[in-house]
């Protein structure tokens, strides 16, 4: 669902492309240099659960992208710890180095790592880290690390955000051309009474 609607992680991603879209060549590529997606072909990786995502794809904004971005869900009975972001960042850096070499331009590389959060008081020193991690990012970082209920809802309240505003626009619109409507009607109505009011002068 995610890699066929990629505007559910992000909405600025409504018309972002994946692997399996037409006019996708760089995402097919990074998809295949990166082994990631139907491109998985290391067997370890496949049958250690704690490495192997349940969906690892990339999204470009257009067939020659200044925007990648690397999309990783993981594992709802996973819970996430600091390795699962390393990988993503290393994802990221593999992304821009394989961009820079073959188109020789520096895109932007945003990350999202979608799992089931680590206990507060998690003592895994892996989940302690990631959790440090979050708490200092900010607006600069190029990675998020969201739960697949918070970003559903995010992608819903936005939605919902642009549907009620259009709503609005268009009750605006429909007042205006009423408006409209009543002032040509009243113009027109003020025409036929003026020359009969000159009429009557007259006489």
């Amino acid at each position: 669902l995610l890699k066929a609607q990629p505007w559910l992680v992000n909405p600025e991603y409504q018309q972002f492309i994946t692997s399996d879209k037409p006019m996708s060549h760089v995402a097919q590529k990074l998809t295949e240099q990166l082994g990631i997606d139907d491109k998985t072909t290391n067997a370890k990786d496949i049958a250690d659960e704690n490495k192997r995502p349940d969906l690892v794809f990339v999204a470009t904004n257009t067939p020659s992208p200044t925007h990648i971005a690397v999309i990783e869900l993981k594992s709802p009975g996973l819970p996430l710890d600091n390795e699962h972001l390393s990988q993503l960042e290393r994802y990221m850096v593999q992304v821009e180095a394989i961009v820079k070499s073959d188109y020789s331009f520096t895109p932007n590389v945003t990350g999202h790592l979608i799992g089931t959060m680590p206990a507060q008081d998690s003592k895994s020193g892996d989940a302690q880290l990631l959790m440090s991690k979050l708490s200092k990012a900010g607006p600069e970082t190029k990675w998020e690390v969201i739960t697949l209920p918070t970003m559903l809802s995010r992608a819903k309240k936005i939605h919902l955000d642009t549907i009620t505003a259009l709503e609005a626009y268009e009750a605006e619109e429909a007042e205006s051309e009423k408006f409209a409507a009543e002032a040509k009607k009243t113009a027109s109505a003020a025409k036929k009474v003026a020359p009969a009011a000159m009429t009557k002068k007259a006489s």
